[in-house]
């Protein structure tokens, strides 16, 4: 049977590699040709060869494939969708059992399914954005929520899908004839995060601790023991770990990004812990010497490890009293792994200030999922 797992980063493929082990555990599970196909990043660049190394580390392919020039937001999809789909036929196979994906509304993945019609569709999450809210653009119940005068318009885009391309290819949402095809999700955040309405339904599959940690302890040979160690600190000392992410010219302005790390900064600060920063792997904007010039000094540290390194190996194992984001989905990976206390930070901006609503709905979705940061206990020494 093969199987073709499209992943567009590291994150993504560790959890597609943990969601195989979970399926291979499953009964009546077949023999598969397991093809990798990576998107979204330039195959020639420094994270795409250690994308390729841990794909290697992390399972067995039959093939690791590229998709880069083809899984693109350049064109409009729905023109583009029958180009993409022969590029797709003639470059993996004209044929595949199994499509394993993330996201049913990303333009990609239109693209995929739309390129194998017939495949069973396998989720696995991408991570806490999974589990937002999505618009359903199609099917009876969109139908029946309707005004007469939307009708017309709503049956036509009805009938695109018995054409070449259905508007849903365009748009931006869930397609409901995509989501009929799923035959069952994978996820570990899934029993700290209530399943949105749009997934209702799907047979879940939870991937357990030990799948998930035995994926990324895989990723060891990578990368050097000596980074891996947490840095030296006073017995008394209470660390928390900050694990900023790259919201700046996107999702917030310059300025309120600042201002909600230094929110952040200053009330962990003023708790009595010391702070280690962990970049993101997409940081291009680093804020920590800003705010370590302006508010930390010696009490802020940053973390001389390749961006790379996923923080679930980073961490493993180290003495933290808690976890610090606003909406990164280590927050959840870290606790349930480890255990390390997790809070966000998200209730530090108002939220009209976010400019994406995917965002805000994940704001909100981490306000409803863990403790903010005001709850964080003062530190034993400091106390």
């Amino acid at each position: 049977m093969k199987r073709l797992v499209f992943t567009p980063g590291l994150g993504q493929l560790v959890n597609a590699a943990a969601a195989l082990t979970q399926d291979r555990n499953r009964e009546g599970s077949a023999e598969h040709e397991d093809v990798l196909v990576f998107f979204a990043n330039g195959r020639y660049t420094d994270l795409a060869r250690a994308m390729h190394e841990a794909a290697r580390c992390l399972w067995t392919w039959s093939a690791i494939e590229w998709a880069e020039d083809v899984l693109v937001s350049h064109f409009p999809t729905r023109r583009f969708a029958p180009i993409a789909r022969d590029v797709l036929r003639e470059r993996l196979g004209a044929d595949a059992d199994e499509i394993w994906v993330s996201k049913l509304g990303l333009e990609a993945t239109k693209l995929i399914l739309y390129a194998y019609p017939k495949a069973r569709v396998i989720l696995f999450e991408d991570g806490a954005e999974e589990f937002i809210p999505q618009e359903v653009l199609c099917g009876r119940e969109r139908l029946r929520g309707l005004k007469p005068a939307s009708w017309p318009g709503a049956f036509r885009r009805e009938w695109s899908h018995w054409g070449r391309t259905s508007e849903c290819l365009g748009m931006e949402g869930l397609c409901v004839r995509d989501r009929a095809r799923v035959v069952r999700m994978y996820s570990y955040i899934a029993r700290q995060v209530e399943l949105p309405a749009y997934l209702a339904g799907v047979p879940v599959v939870h991937v357990e601790s030990e799948a998930l940690r035995g994926r990324l302890q895989a990723l060891a040979p990578l990368f050097d023991p000596a980074q891996c160690r947490q840095p030296a600190k006073r017995p008394e000392e209470s660390v928390v770990l900050f694990l900023p992410q790259p919201f700046a010219d996107i999702f917030l302005t310059a300025e309120n990004e600042y201002a909600l790390y230094r929110a952040a900064v200053s009330e962990i600060l003023g708790k009595g812990y010391s702070i280690l920063w962990k970049e993101h792997p997409r940081e291009i904007t680093p804020l920590a010497p800003r705010l370590k010039q302006d508010l930390a000094g010696d009490r802020l540290q940053i973390l001389k490890v390749r961006q790379q390194i996923p923080v679930e190996c980073l961490v493993a194992g180290w003495d933290l009293a808690a976890v610090v984001s606003v909406s990164s989905t280590s927050l959840l990976l870290l606790g349930g792994l480890y255990g390390y206390p997790a809070y966000t930070a998200v209730g530090g901006i108002s939220p009209d200030c976010w400019r994406k609503r995917t965002d805000l709905e994940l704001a909100r979705l981490f306000m409803r999922t863990l403790p903010g940061l005001g709850q964080l206990p003062v530190a034993r020494a400091h106390g």
